[in-house]
């Protein structure tokens, strides 16, 4: 796996901006735990696994990828029994 970069730098008229990786993945986590019949974050057993044996910080159920300038992430959540898991997604 490739070594993907550890933060997005942005200039403004002001100066340089640089957010790190691990700050994109914390608020991510905030705001999906923060929807309503969202248990917990989510990661299963290889991501857990990868934490243990990586020294990385990781944010649990929080993938970042960066392509052409653009930031995706994939959250991974545990729903509440009962709730509409499309519902919640949207």
């Amino acid at each position: 796996m490739k070594n993907e970069q550890t933060h997005r730098d942005r200039t403004t008229d002001l100066g340089a901006v640089r957010i790190n990786n691990d700050v994109i993945a914390a608020i991510a986590s905030i705001a999906a735990t923060d929807i309503r019949g969202v248990a917990r974050m989510g990661g299963g057993f290889k991501n857990a696994l990868y934490e243990i044996l990586s020294s990385k910080t990781n944010v649990k159920g929080v993938k970042i990828k960066m392509a052409d300038g653009d930031v995706r992430l994939a959250i991974s959540i545990i729903v509440e029994y009962g709730w509409n898991i499309p519902h919640i997604a949207d």
